[in-house]
Parts: C-alpha cells; sequence; structure tokens
C-alpha cells in the first residue's frame, strides 16, 4: 500500500501537534511563585557520608563553582532576610568570603593584638535552601521545578557538641533576577 503525500502530512502534523502539546511548562502551568525549603547536601566531617548527599566531589566542585560566580558577580547576590529582597553591597560580600578580625590577649600585663583571618569555608556549608517554581501539566502528568535561587546554609552550635540550628548566609539568584 503506497502512502500518499496527503497521509504523510497528516502525520507529520499530527506529531507536531502532540510534541507541542507536551513541550515547556507555560505559565498556565504553573502552580505556585515560590517554594521554599532546605536539604541537607552533606557534611565533610561526619564519620559517615549519607547517599542522600551529594558525593563529596560533586558537593566540592558545586560550591566553589558557584561561590567563584558570585565573588565575580556573575550572579547577583542577595541578604539573607525574610520576604524581602536587598542586593548585597560588594564590600560587605567581600567581606564575608574573607576578612580579618583582631583578637587582645593580655600577656605579662599587656595586651597584643593578634590578628585572625577568617574565610568563607566551603566545608561549612552543610545545606542548601532552595526557592523554585513548580509546574504541573495536567495533559501529560508532567511536573516540573524551576529552582530561582539557592541560599547556602551553615551549622550553628548552642555549645561545642549541639547543634543549635542552621544560618542561611545569603540568597544566590540563578537567572539574574
Amino acid at each position: 500500500m503506497k502512502l500518499n503525500r496527503n497521509t504523510i502530512l497528516l502525520a507529520f502534523v499530527t506529531v507536531l501537534i502532540m510534541s507541542a502539546c507536551s513541550g515547556p511548562m507555560s505559565e498556565s502551568d504553573r502552580l505556585t511563585n515560590q517554594i521554599e525549603y532546605a536539604v541537607e547536601i552533606g557534611n565533610p566531617v561526619e564519620v559517615e557520608y549519607s547517599q542522600n548527599w551529594l558525593s563529596k566531589e560533586k558537593r566540592i566542585e558545586f560550591l566553589t563553582d558557584i561561590l567563584e560566580k558570585v565573588k565575580k558577580q556573575e550572579l547577583p547576590l542577595y541578604y539573607y532576610i525574610s520576604d524581602t529582597l536587598i542586593p548585597m553591597e560588594k564590600d560587605y560580600m567581600d567581606d564575608l568570603f574573607h576578612h580579618v578580625d583582631t583578637e587582645y590577649v593580655l600577656v605579662d600585663e599587656e595586651y597584643l593584638k593578634i590578628p585572625i583571618e577568617e574565610n568563607l569555608d566551603v566545608d561549612g556549608i552543610v545545606k542548601l535552601k532552595f526557592l523554585e517554581q513548580w509546574y504541573f501539566n495536567s495533559s501529560s502528568n508532567e511536573f516540573t521545578k524551576k529552582v530561582v535561587a539557592i541560599c547556602p546554609m551553615v551549622e550553628r552550635y548552642k555549645n561545642d557538641k549541639e547543634i543549635l540550628g542552621y544560618k542561611g548566609l545569603f540568597w544566590i539568584y540563578l537567572n539574574k533576577k
């Protein structure tokens, strides 16, 4: 049986229409403007490394890459403040990544100035908070998420052994808001 030109054209148009229906998510598919939640990505000082965490290599590679882009101002940085979006000044950002404090120590009735250099430690980042938009296409049952921003989080301690909680450092917007 020979296929004529119209049959081939009809088949092509049908495939084209069907693929367009299951294409990228549209604004009508959006479930929410933002969902915010935190995920543990790994703690290099733990004796047992969970299989749910990023591998140590991938974790370091990812965090180093994204923080370098922040330092170069390729990705915008915002203060970690609820319900507000204030861009972080470069001087403040530079101070977060590297600063020197001075501690005074009493030695033989004389105070000595001791400089203490601090750098943002990638190993200290154990969680990421995500800000996402969620989409659901009911005709194809396709659920997708678009990460809008991430917030690196570090542990805060009550004492030497007890974790008090986690502190968000700043928001990094991935799509240059």
